[in-house]
């Protein structure tokens, strides 16, 4: 029988830096008095997956539990996280459906960026346990500074711009049991927090930012460009550009986009949304037409959005640091307009301009680029 040795808690108040999408499918999850929530298990689940790559399996499950070979029962536990004053926004995106196939385009609501929570969780440490109460106490900082720093987010469409946190002024509490259990109830009656330092965090990342003017309209519900329309822009470009520089970094690209085969993996590449700066709101009417049969299917306003300023912003996994470079050359047809943008493209709409940053991770990513062409060409 194992005993009770020690708690732990901690209280972590947190703003949003991008929107929060709740669910894949566009709904908002919502308490009985419908106020936006983000359940424990969504942050749990975030935590896990980056402390399964950060620490390895046989520690993650001790942290987090399993469901294998008998069965342990996690010794974290996240509480929901409400968001009782929050603003909801509208970003453009697609559904898909069981099986990752896209079905329609939808305006998805999300938790505006700006709202702010708090995740509160605790930690029992049983005798016999392969993590100690100091061990839980690292490995907990470790990953609340990763998501300060942005390497874990929350949410759905999590590499598609959204679930950005900025943790501020968190709070540590530990008690470790005695034999007289009245000093538990003791702790438990006069809490005390102890403020958490977070270590610093890294990155093993390369971040790829440009300064971008609309030159016309933009088809978008907000003024804010999703993370998943940069993505569906940019990865049909990089795709196309591949092809004809170096068809044997296909696959490879494809892993680093999110896809092994049929089955899905985590995306190296994320791009942030965009807020649009300056830009004039007007009411346009769109004819949409049937995919299967060219025919037009109903007529329906939207907003549009003309001129303003914005940045792009993605950030890919160090590994694939010649898939930062192909995106270098995905950006520069961005940048000279040769490359549009979200709804009506193939109409004018969407188009930006800017210049590429003279900056050493553009540079660097470039050559990254030729040094892998130039292998596998070799090796073909």
């Amino acid at each position: 029988m194992h005993n009770l040795t020690g708690r732990l808690f901690w209280r972590i108040p947190f703003t949003l830096r991008s929107p929060l999408a709740l669910t894949a499918q566009g709904d908002l999850l919502r308490t009985s008095d419908g106020i936006p929530m983000l359940p424990g298990t969504a942050a749990a689940g975030a935590m896990r997956a980056a402390s399964r790559e950060r620490f390895g399996e046989a520690l993650t499950d001790a942290l987090f539990g399993k469901a294998e070979d008998g069965g342990q029962m996690s010794r974290l536990c996240f509480d929901d996280c409400l968001f009782p004053d929050a603003q909801i926004v509208q970003r453009g995106g697609i559904l898909r459906d069981a099986a990752g196939v896209r079905t329609a385009s939808a305006c998805i609501p999300a938790v505006a960026a700006g709202a702010g929570s708090i995740l509160h969780c605790e930690a029992a440490v049983y005798d016999g346990d392969l993590a100690d109460m100091e061990q839980i106490r690292r490995c907990m900082e470790e990953l609340l500074a990763l998501l300060n720093a942005g390497q874990i987010r929350f949410g759905a469409r999590k590499t598609r711009g959204t679930g950005q946190v900025s943790i501020e002024n968190a709070g540590f509490r530990a008690f470790s049991f005695p034999k007289d259990a009245q000093g538990y109830l003791q702790f438990l009656d006069a809490p005390a927090w102890e403020p958490l330092t977070l270590p610093e965090i890294i990155p093993d990342a390369i971040r790829l930012e440009m300064p971008l003017t609309l030159t016309g309209a933009l088809h978008v519900p907000s003024p804010l460009i999703p993370g998943s329309m940069w993505n569906g822009a940019c990865r049909g470009r990089a795709f196309a550009m591949l092809q004809t520089l170096c068809p044997a970094l296909l696959p490879a690209l494809e892993r680093a986009w999110g896809t092994d085969g049929e089955r899905c993996i985590t995306s190296a590449i994320v791009f942030d949304d965009s807020p649009l700066t300056g830009a004039v709101q007007k009411q346009a009417v769109r004819t949409r037409f049937s995919r299967l049969t060219d025919a037009a299917s109903n007529v329906q306003p939207e907003s549009v959005w003309y001129g303003g300023e914005t940045h792009i912003r993605i950030t890919i996994r160090q590994e694939y640091a010649w898939a930062a470079g192909l995106l270098v050359l995905v950006l520069r047809d961005l940048a000279a307009g040769l490359l549009a943008v979200g709804g009506a493209a193939a109409a004018g709409s969407g188009v930006f301009r800017g210049e590429i940053p003279d900056t050493s991770p553009f540079s660097a990513a470039a050559e990254a680029l030729q040094e892998e062409v130039r292998y596998a060409q070799e090796t073909a």
